[in-house]
Protein backbone atom coordinates (compact mmCIF):
# COMPACT_ATOMS: atom_id res chain seq x y z
CA UNK A 1 0.00 0.00 0.00
CA UNK A 2 3.20 2.89 0.90
CA UNK A 3 4.22 1.73 -2.62
CA UNK A 4 0.72 2.75 -4.60
CA UNK A 5 0.34 5.62 -2.43
CA UNK A 6 3.54 7.07 -2.64
CA UNK A 7 3.86 8.31 0.78
CA UNK A 8 7.49 7.68 1.53
CA UNK A 9 6.87 5.52 4.59
CA UNK A 10 5.17 2.78 6.16
CA UNK A 11 4.67 4.92 9.07
CA UNK A 12 2.64 7.32 6.59
CA UNK A 13 0.81 4.94 5.51
CA UNK A 14 -0.39 3.33 8.83
CA UNK A 15 -1.36 7.42 10.07
CA UNK A 16 -3.67 7.59 6.64
CA UNK A 17 -5.01 3.65 7.42
CA UNK A 18 -5.58 4.75 10.89
CA UNK A 19 -7.46 7.81 10.30
CA UNK A 20 -9.44 6.26 7.18
CA UNK A 21 -9.76 2.14 7.58
CA UNK A 22 -12.08 1.58 4.82
CA UNK A 23 -9.21 2.39 2.49
CA UNK A 24 -8.37 -1.51 3.58
CA UNK A 25 -11.56 -2.41 2.04
CA UNK A 26 -10.06 -0.89 -1.70
CA UNK A 27 -8.25 -3.93 -3.38
CA UNK A 28 -4.24 -3.02 -4.67
CA UNK A 29 -5.76 -2.60 -8.65
CA UNK A 30 -8.73 -0.03 -6.85
CA UNK A 31 -5.87 2.04 -5.28
CA UNK A 32 -4.04 2.31 -8.18
CA UNK A 33 -7.00 3.07 -10.67
CA UNK A 34 -7.92 6.04 -8.27
CA UNK A 35 -4.48 7.57 -7.63
CA UNK A 36 -4.60 7.75 -11.32
CA UNK A 37 -7.33 9.15 -11.53
CA UNK A 38 -6.43 11.94 -8.85
CA UNK A 39 -3.50 12.55 -11.23
CA UNK A 40 -4.61 12.93 -14.09
CA UNK A 41 -7.52 15.19 -12.68
CA UNK A 42 -4.81 17.23 -10.57
CA UNK A 43 -1.78 16.69 -12.87
CA UNK A 44 0.18 19.54 -10.94
CA UNK A 45 -0.86 18.43 -7.53
CA UNK A 46 1.40 16.67 -4.71
CA UNK A 47 -0.93 13.91 -4.99
CA UNK A 48 0.69 11.72 -2.30
CA UNK A 49 0.76 14.88 0.16
CA UNK A 50 -2.57 15.80 -0.65
CA UNK A 51 -4.10 11.89 0.27
CA UNK A 52 -1.84 11.55 3.09
CA UNK A 53 -3.57 14.88 4.33
CA UNK A 54 -7.09 13.68 3.20
CA UNK A 55 -7.31 9.64 2.69
CA UNK A 56 -10.74 9.77 2.27
CA UNK A 57 -10.14 11.28 -1.36
CA UNK A 58 -9.67 7.68 -2.35
CA UNK A 59 -13.33 6.14 -1.03
CA UNK A 60 -15.08 9.31 -2.86
CA UNK A 61 -17.89 7.14 -5.34
CA UNK A 62 -17.30 9.21 -8.40
CA UNK A 63 -13.73 10.62 -7.95
CA UNK A 64 -14.03 13.12 -11.09
CA UNK A 65 -17.56 13.90 -10.74
CA UNK A 66 -16.57 15.11 -7.39
CA UNK A 67 -13.52 16.93 -7.63
CA UNK A 68 -13.91 18.48 -11.57
CA UNK A 69 -16.55 20.89 -9.58
CA UNK A 70 -15.17 21.69 -6.54
CA UNK A 71 -11.39 22.67 -8.62
CA UNK A 72 -13.98 24.71 -10.66
CA UNK A 73 -15.69 26.33 -7.83
CA UNK A 74 -12.19 26.83 -6.66
CA UNK A 75 -10.50 28.27 -9.17
CA UNK A 76 -13.69 30.71 -9.43
CA UNK A 77 -13.07 31.75 -5.96
CA UNK A 78 -9.51 32.07 -6.00
CA UNK A 79 -8.95 33.30 -9.58
CA UNK A 80 -5.22 33.76 -10.75
CA UNK A 81 -3.90 31.45 -7.62
CA UNK A 82 -2.67 28.25 -8.83
CA UNK A 83 -4.65 26.51 -5.91
CA UNK A 84 -4.08 22.91 -7.02
CA UNK A 85 -0.29 23.40 -7.02
CA UNK A 86 -1.36 25.12 -3.23
CA UNK A 87 -3.95 21.98 -2.23
CA UNK A 88 -1.12 19.87 -0.50
CA UNK A 89 0.52 22.55 1.28
CA UNK A 90 -2.76 22.84 3.75
CA UNK A 91 -3.20 26.22 3.20
CA UNK A 92 -6.76 28.25 2.86
CA UNK A 93 -6.92 26.66 -0.81
CA UNK A 94 -6.98 23.45 0.98
CA UNK A 95 -10.06 24.10 3.77
CA UNK A 96 -12.11 25.69 1.00
CA UNK A 97 -11.39 22.28 -1.62
CA UNK A 98 -12.24 19.79 1.74
CA UNK A 99 -15.52 22.38 2.18
CA UNK A 100 -16.58 22.23 -1.31
CA UNK A 101 -16.36 18.33 -1.41
CA UNK A 102 -18.44 17.72 1.35
CA UNK A 103 -20.81 20.29 0.60
CA UNK A 104 -20.71 18.40 -3.03
CA UNK A 105 -22.71 15.20 -1.43
CA UNK A 106 -20.22 13.08 -3.53
CA UNK A 107 -19.47 10.89 -0.96
CA UNK A 108 -17.68 8.27 0.44
CA UNK A 109 -18.12 4.82 -0.86
CA UNK A 110 -19.95 2.26 1.24
CA UNK A 111 -18.93 -0.43 2.87
CA UNK A 112 -19.58 -3.68 0.95
CA UNK A 113 -21.52 -6.23 2.71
Amino acid sequence: MSDLLATGSTFRTLQMLKRQPGLLRLSPAEVACRVLQLKLLMPEANIPELLYQKPSLLLLQDIPGTISPALAKLAAIMPGIPVVRKLHEGTNAFCNFCSLLEASGGGLMKAKT
